[in-house]
């Protein structure tokens, strides 16, 4: 494959899985499961594409293994890091516009959007 096509699956592959972990956090001892499925998900799906990596101290472990060139390193790297950085801003940011039209409580012990 092309490297912007392998860059893509890290940077996608990076965003879903993180933004699974960000998002899991609240159903406890179960997360586990939901983390482990979408994980399994990426690697299905991007393995056979660009290795799904999917972290950088794994792209570290392939460059220090020679089965991955610097450039490659460098470029998966970046694709990782924006896919954190993506998977961080829909944590923090992409939820707040629908609370502004929920009725009711937001959850467990918060206020509503109308007080």
């Amino acid at each position: 494959m092309s490297r912007p096509v392998r860059l893509i699956t890290e940077l996608v592959g990076t965003f879903i899985f993180l933004s699974v972990i960000a998002l899991s956090g609240p159903i406890g001892p179960l997360a586990a499961l939901p983390i482990g499925t979408a994980l399994m998900a990426m690697v299905y799906m991007g393995g056979h594409i660009s290795g799904a990596h999917y972290n950088p101290a794994v792209s570290l472990g392939a460059f220090l293994s020679r089965k991955l060139g610097g450039a490659d390193m460098i470029g998966y790297w970046s694709a990782q890091l924006v896919g954190a950085a993506l998977a961080l801003h829909f944590r923090l940011f992409g939820q707040q516009p629908l609370a502004r039209y929920s009725s009711g409580t937001q959850g467990p012990g918060l206020p509503s959007a109308r007080s």
